[in-house]
């Protein structure tokens, strides 16, 4: 029954990293992770028969792991050592082990000599309710191998949460346990698609022959192909993606479209932002930098000959210092010469109960730049305006100091 235990692992939860704010009042928050609807969880449709008195102090004993077995038949072969639960039509066969499930249409065969468990046909691997990561489902074989800890599965959906919910169907995997510091398994696939439309038929999909899954937490597949509804758009030579869960230094995922790729038109300009990366400092404070394009082809004389733009983005907050803020830097250079820097400083602090400073400073060095090189209408037009205030009281009465400053773009 170690399978369950290991193939529950393949659902690993990939919440994405918080991707810092951007100078000039730009942000894109924080990815929130998708949530488990534990309404449909394989756990709550399965009913066990309610155990008499000398099996609920068994059940309760402590350090014990707590196997059971439900279905239609059970075989069990005292001089080969080998059990086989069978499935009925409307009675599957399901294995509980510490709350991790394995659910099969068809039967679950474990046998002690060869050290093999082996489920089939329609089968349903369901870890613990707390991990909060979906079942995975498939529609084929499960052969895990206790000697040298590994499965091997096919025809699998694998539900991956990488921000936002990712379905990849896998026709042939292998899965190897890590016995290393990380204690994470290695998984490699061989031909499958994965895609975040969760429709019967998905409106888009990436088709992959080779898959791996490290143990250091990382998604490799190559080529990708990208298919909208059944018809080829994008081939790319791999994809690459960050499983870790929670808050981690990593990549920053780029921003483009089709037509930066390959362009459409031989008057359209390309355009690549957030390329960089994110550095989880401490629990006080990150920094990220990262770089934004756009081409100089076929530009005119018509205020934008094409720019490269240097970034970087510091967050601290001290939340027993009552402080935190953001520093926020960027460097604009232009095909034509012309240049813009830009600064973003926020701070807040509570020095006592009647004691605070907010600061909200905000300069550039090129207004023209910075103006023509907005795809936002609301900042093109806005003011670039800075306030500083500090507050306190004196016995019955208060203190307010304040400043501002605006430029014109």
């Amino acid at each position: 029954m170690a399978a369950v235990t290991l193939l529950t692992a393949l659902a690993l939860p990939m919440e994405a990293q918080v991707i810092p704010g951007f100078p000039g009042g730009r942000s894109l928050g924080q990815i929130q992770p998708v949530k488990r609807d534990t309404s449909k969880d394989t756990t709550n449709k399965i009913h066990w028969p309610t155990p008499d008195s000398i099996a609920a102090r068994l059940l309760t004993r402590p350090g014990y792991s707590v196997t059971r077995y439900q279905g239609d038949t059970a075989y069990f072969n005292a001089q080969g050592h080998s059990l086989d639960l069978l499935a009925a039509k409307k009675r599957p066969a399901v294995v509980d082990r510490d709350s991790q499930v394995v659910v099969s249409d068809s039967g679950i065969y474990y046998t002690e000599s060869s050290r093999q468990v082996v489920t089939g046909g329609r089968y349903i691997l369901a870890p613990p309710p707390s991990s909060g990561q979906a079942d995975i489902k498939g529609v084929g074989r499960v052969d895990y191998n206790l000697a040298d800890r590994s499965a091997r599965i096919t025809r699998a959906k694998l539900p991956v949460n990488n921000g936002q919910m990712w379905y990849m169907d896998v026709a042939l995997a292998r899965v190897i346990l890590d016995t290393g510091k990380t204690g994470s398994p290695t998984v490699f696939a061989r031909g499958g698609s994965a895609t975040s439309c969760d429709d019967s038929i998905p409106d888009y999909r990436f088709e992959f022959k080779e898959a791996k899954r490290t143990g250091s937490n990382t998604l490799v597949a190559r080529p990708a192909l990208l298919y909208i509804k059944d018809i080829p758009v994008l081939w790319l030579p791999f994809i690459f993606s960050d499983t870790r869960s929670g808050r981690h230094s990593g990549l920053m995922p780029p921003m483009f479209g089709f037509g930066d790729i390959v362009r459409n038109s031989p008057t359209y300009r390309r355009h690549v932002e957030h390329f960089g990366y994110y550095w989880a400092l401490s629990d006080y404070f990150d920094f990220a930098t990262w770089l934004d394009w756009r081409s100089a082809a076929g530009a005119t004389n018509d205020g934008d000959p094409g720019w490269l733009r240097f970034n970087g983005d510091f967050n601290y907050k001290w939340l027993n210092r009552f402080m935190g803020g953001r520093v926020g830097l960027s460097y604009t250079t232009q095909r034509d010469g012309s240049t813009n820097a830009a600064l973003s400083w926020g701070h807040q602090q509570e020095f006592s109960k009647d004691s605070r400073l907010n600061t909200n400073v905000n300069f550039v060095t090129n207004t023209t730049l910075q103006r023509q090189n907005t795809f936002n209408p609301y900042t093109a037009l806005a003011t670039i305006a800075s306030q500083v205030s500090y507050q306190t009281k004196l016995g019955p009465a208060s203190l307010n100091l304040g400043a501002t400053r605006t430029q014109y773009p």
